[in-house]
């Protein structure tokens, strides 16, 4: 009986000699390919490997080389007297959906993106649309200045990695499941622990509540608290993530100005005070650097209680002074319970950990355990049992101490290298506290433009115009913003260098 002879579509192979890659491999490719998106379908005989070697004009072992190679990997079966087919049992990778848009539907989708904009937005959404987002672009670079990275090259990373290998080492079932919504137990024992002591908050355990970073924390208040339309005061120039927060909540914002004692609450029309919320930064003012003293913190205190409104105290990086003892935080002086206390362990350990927390009055706590429990999870369990511990032994206030040592070295590089070389050009600021300092700018030179040609000599400022999202850029402060903490003394004193040439003209 004559054999029966199988077609191939030879559309499906692609054999291109001109190529270095040899015809066994394109081959080989080709044929993969057809069968991954089902154009040789399970079941399939191909022809045998003398006719498509005819086919194709290739030697009969370029076909047996690249059939034998299938087979082992399980695309292909061959038995005697049936031929090679395409096996019935694909392997994994194969079974994966694969969608390759035709002319047509690509354009049916480039369609529907065109006009996605004409179908109805959700008041959220629509809000986010109006929004200025500029500014906040995300790199996983360090370079001098950038501001908000703690000094990353000198985090104990061996004692680190022994305690998460020791977590690893004693973790339970338990510890793998979904935890608490309020955060780990223990690590909000070890947290109360520690701003009791050395913030001088006022809490109890429950109170602290654990969240991924300080911006879940004020999307919770924002929920808890707000109502479109409501007024919130805010330090002008200030913290651009927590603005762009409460706009999306559909906040009304209303802009604060900062002078050397921090925010200054004689400065707005009384109209403004009618407001639900402030958000400030009084250990240490972002971006101006400020510390606000006792007076201002009372009146702020006083005014929450005359208006029923509410605080935000945002103390970022309050453990790192350089000059005088630091204050204690606003809310431990807020004997009507109207502060909520947010931190963050982002600044004083490493970023990537997004351990943040929040210091929550008992007339909100039941109201926040909730959101956490319907809007997400706390940190990854392992994480917070590891922070734990490397509180509770006594590693965190020895690497605070120790931290608190290098970034003043590099405060201290920073001042030297500015005053030695752009003492004409720029007023250091706010400089007491904290990872960052601000410097004022003459008037002869323009932030922003300084701040574009710098990233183009690799150095990462960021200019003071475009915290005052309040006002005019005309009308705001010219400025640098240098985040001294994640460079080197000799990486700051080679960066100023590259920044002086720009100040020559």
């Amino acid at each position: 009986m004559a054999k029966t002879v199988s077609f191939l579509d030879l559309n499906l192979v692609r054999l291109d000699r001109r190529k270095s890659s040899p015809l066994t491999k394109q081959l080989y490719d080709s044929l993969l390919v057809a069968i991954q998106n089902g154009h040789l379908p399970a079941g399939f005989r191909l022809p045998s490997t003398r006719e498509l070697a005819t086919q194709l004009s290739v030697s009969r072992t370029t076909v047996i080389s690249a059939f034998d190679q299938l087979a082992a990997e399980g695309y292909l079966t061959s038995v005697i007297g049936q031929g090679t087919r395409v096996s019935l049992r694909l392997p994994e990778e194969a079974l994966m959906a694969r969608f390759q848009p035709s002319d047509k539907s690509a354009k049916s989708n480039q369609n529907n993106l065109t006009s996605e904009d004409e179908l109805p937005l959700s008041p959220f959404r629509k809000t986010l649309t109006e929004l200025d987002f500029s500014g906040l672009g995300y790199s996983p670079e360090i370079k001098p200045f950038r501001s908000g990275i703690p000094a990353l090259d000198q985090f104990p990373i061996e004692r680190w990695s022994q305690l998460v290998r020791k977590v690893w080492k004693n973790v339970s079932v338990q510890d793998l499941s979904y935890g608490e919504p309020e955060g780990w137990r223990p690590l909000r024992r070890a947290i109360a622990n520690y701003v009791r002591g050395f913030r001088g908050v006022r809490c109890t355990d429950e109170q602290v509540l654990v969240v991924n970073g300080t911006q879940q924390a004020f999307d919770i208040i924002n929920r808890l608290i707000l109502l479109p339309g409501d007024r919130v005061l805010f330090e002008s120039p200030g913290y651009l993530r927590a603005q762009l927060a409460f706009q999306a909540s559909g906040a009304q914002l209303v802009g604060v100005p900062v002078d050397h004692e921090g925010m200054n609450l004689g400065r707005v029309a009384d109209r403004s005070l009618d407001a639900r919320l402030a958000y400030v930064t009084p250990s240490h003012q972002y971006p101006m650097g400020v510390t606000m003293p006792i007076e201002r913190r009372m009146e702020l205190i006083e005014w929450a209680k005359t208006n029923h409104g509410w605080i935000i105290e945002d103390d970022y990086d309050s453990e790192f002074r350089y000059s005088h003892r630091p204050i204690p935080a606003l809310q431990g002086l807020d004997a009507n319970d109207r502060t909520i206390y947010v931190g963050s362990f982002s600044k004083v350990i490493y970023p990537a950990l997004g351990i943040g927390y929040a210091i929550v009055p008992q007339q909100l706590l039941d109201g926040f355990r909730r959101v956490l429990a319907l809007v997400g999870r706390p940190p990854a369990k392992v994480d917070q049992i590891v922070l734990s511990e490397f509180i509770d032994a006594g590693n965190f206030a020895r690497h605070l101490r120790r931290m608190r040592l290098i970034h003043e070295a590099r405060r201290n590089a920073l001042a030297e290298a500015l005053n030695e070389h752009l003492s004409h050009a720029l007023e250091i600021v706010g400089d007491d506290a904290g990872l960052h300092c601000t410097a004022l700018l003459n008037r002869r030179w323009n932030d922003r433009d300084i701040v574009r040609h710098a990233t183009e000599r690799g150095v990462f400022l960021r200019a003071l115009s475009e915290f005052y999202r309040d006002q005019p850029h005309a009308n705001a402060t010219n400025g640098l913003i240098f985040g001294f903490a994640c460079a080197t003394p000799p990486q700051i004193r080679g960066a100023i260098r590259k920044l002086k040439p720009l100040f020559d003209t």
